[in-house]
């Protein structure tokens, strides 16, 4: 189809039926958002009352910005079918979802037959433990035991003054050490141990630590230079305080 015969089909409807359904199908198919397209293609296929017609039509119709016109043109063609598709196609747009779609699907497999459950009941064999083996005490089973940890026993431990010492230390250590020997690991090492200090109110701690992975992995300067004006205004505030 030429550009010429499309606008002269937009114009007149009724020489759409001098082109071929086949030739439209394609246009609808390669183009679904054109309006144009779709909308002679459904005339076309209403006006040779293609027994595909009404599925085509749930399919395309939505892509419509006015049915109301598509569906005065083919009225005449398709009786009063046309009125009753329109209404399923609204309707489908309302209330048609994902779960909607889920419930039809099911709906057609237990009609064909097919065993299905009622609903899906969960035992602990289908989620096995798989960290559960040679000693390993898996977090399902951890999370069972009458005796363990709170939460709160948990941050205290971790606040405790031993935890505090190892991080002083590995802060004399960073302090330290030179930034050409930071490495990969190191650094996601060190920036995990920056952000305990920031969590815990050691904000020049952190500060020192982030300054040294900048200058080591100059290719996310601009990731750490956030985090550097961040702490300088911190500690700012605070002396200011």
């Amino acid at each position: 189809m030429t550009k010429d015969s499309l606008y002269g089909c937009l114009a007149d409807p009724t020489k759409v039926e001098h082109e071929s359904l086949d030739e439209l199908r394609t246009l609808a198919m390669t183009y679904p958002y054109s309006a144009t397209c779709v909308y002679l293609y459904l005339y076309k296929a209403a006006t040779e009352s293609d027994v595909c017609f009404s599925v085509e039509l749930g399919r395309f119709a939505p892509l419509l910005p006015s049915r109301a016109k598509l569906f005065h043109q083919v009225a005449p063609f398709v009786g009063g079918k046309i009125y009753e598709q329109a209404l399923i196609v609204e309707a489908t747009e309302e209330t048609t979802d994902s779960f909607a779609v889920i419930e039809e699907f099911l709906s057609e497999m237990k009609a064909a037959g097919a065993d299905l459950p009622d609903e899906i009941t969960y035992t602990h064999s289908m989620v096995p433990d798989y960290l559960d083996r040679g000693g390993v005490v898996s977090f399902a089973s951890s999370l069972s035991q009458k005796n363990s940890e709170s939460s709160a026993a948990v941050f205290s431990q971790f606040t405790s003054p031993s935890v505090g010492a190892f991080y002083e230390s590995l802060d004399e250590k960073t302090e330290t050490m030179d930034v050409n020997e930071i490495n990969v690991e190191d650094s996601l090492f060190t920036e995990t141990l920056a952000k305990i200090y920031i969590k815990q109110g050691h904000y020049e701690k952190a500060l020192r630590i982030v300054k040294s992975l900048s200058l080591k992995f100059p290719e996310k300067s601009l990731y750490f230079a956030d985090q550097i004006r961040f702490l300088e205004k911190i500690i700012k505030n605070n002396k200011q305080e």
